[in-house]
């Protein structure tokens, strides 16, 4: 018998994509070959944005299928994004393992789908196929309880140029849709050496250098759990989604965060920002807090931690 072989298959977005990312490389660790299925889109992305000299890993083999979108489509719009990805891709996803089951070795063929939850139409294909299946949630286990148990729920009733701080603000080209950012007429001469503008930035090395006292996010949850593993307090400004529970983890049971509030205008002006982040590096029991989160957790994945054993746990079902 061969190595047990995943198929990987996230939602096309960043914060779908990474955190399966990292559940690929911690299988490969554990005997795993993983295919890992994108959209053509994001799977040109991925292989624009690898630098020449990058050395990927042999147990993991990139492959995409189409997302039923035209090229120009604006993929942000998730409506569509959905609706396309639901009818089209089912048939090509089921071609591919039909193909891999036949074309494999019998020691390298498909024996387990993994699909981020928002795919779900996924398992219908697996079923059919014969593959065993488990759906991976890349949001907080709170958000999960809370989507699980809305029906009952509703039946109960139940940046900164001004605050005179350095900071790194990273503003992502393909959120706002444009290559260049455009930036306040002279803010850059204004802000100097004190802060800098950038595209993209490797946000766990930021995270985790000392020099930084303080997360403006959009609480997110991969953002979330790389900061509170880092021992840095947020600043929160949620958008959508989990986000907003997320926030309230942060800030109201944790306590290791302040909300932005928005005025009676639903905006966020610069002068509160400029209060939060002062008030925010005053609080030396909320860098407190935020370490104590830190060594929490830590301790969950190291050997014997709670983490630790939840994935040994999962990966000895999967290769069953």
């Amino acid at each position: 018998m061969g190595r047990p072989h995943a198929l990987l298959l996230p939602y096309p977005a960043q914060g779908h994509v990474l955190p399966l990312m990292e559940l690929a490389h911690g299988m490969v660790s554990h005997g795993f070959t993983i295919t890992f299925i994108n959209t053509h889109f994001n799977h040109a992305r991925l292989l624009s944005a690898m630098p020449t000299t990058y050395n990927t890993n042999p147990s993991i083999n990139f492959i995409s299928i189409p997302d039923g979108l035209q090229p120009g489509d604006d993929r942000n719009h998730v409506a569509n994004l959905c609706k396309a990805l639901m009818t089209i891709m089912p048939l090509h996803l089921e071609e591919l393992i039909i193909k891999m089951m036949h074309e494999q070795p019998e020691h390298d063929k498909p024996t387990c789908l993994i699909a981020d939850e928002t795919m779900a139409w996924a398992f219908d294909v697996a079923k059919k196929t014969g593959l065993r299946t488990a759906a991976f949630w890349p949001a907080s286990a709170a958000t999960f309880t809370s989507m699980r148990n809305i029906p009952k729920l509703i039946q109960d009733g139940i940046i900164h140029q001004h605050d005179g701080r350095p900071f790194l603000w990273v503003v992502r080209p393909d959120i706002t849709g444009k290559a260049i950012i455009n930036l306040p007429k002279g803010f850059k001469d204004r802000i100097g050496d004190r802060g800098m503008v950038v595209q993209w930035s490797p946000q766990q090395e930021v995270l985790a250098h000392p020099a930084v006292s303080c997360f403006m996010s959009h609480c997110g949850w991969n953002s979330t759990m790389e900061g509170v593993s880092n021992g840095v307090p947020f600043l929160c400004w949620p958008y959508f989604a989990d986000q907003h529970l997320n926030q309230t983890y942060i800030c109201d049971v944790w306590k290791t965060g302040l909300k932005m509030i928005p005025d009676e205008n639903n905006m966020i002006t610069k002068d509160q920002i400029r209060d939060k982040v002062e008030e925010l590096l005053g609080d030396g029991e909320m860098k407190k807090r935020a370490l104590e989160m830190k060594e929490m957790a830590t301790k969950g994945v190291d050997k014997g931690g709670s983490s630790f054993q939840n994935f040994n746990t999962f990966v000895s079902a999967m290769q069953v």
